[in-house]
């Protein structure tokens, strides 16, 4: 049976903090408009990336079920 971590060791706890800390820091300022601006930006090329990758790994993911289902035909 797999033991359960603790929260601090997932990486759901880090992809957490991570954007939690980085909106704490906009909102106090410590970023300038041109950074909020420039992060903004590469957060949305992120995004892209992943709903073009998505779909992707889904069909492959699909079919390899359905060929091992299948025996490979």
């Amino acid at each position: 049976m797999n033991e359960v971590k603790s929260g601090i060791k997932t990486t759901e706890f880090w992809l957490t903090l991570v954007p939690l800390l980085l909106g704490v820091l906009a909102v106090f300022g410590v970023f300038t408009p041109a950074e909020t601006t420039q992060m903004n930006a590469g957060l949305t090329q992120i995004i892209g990336g992943v709903f073009a990758v998505l779909p992707v790994l889904g069909y492959t993911i699909s079919r390899g079920k359905v060929k091992a289902t299948n025996g490979g035909k």
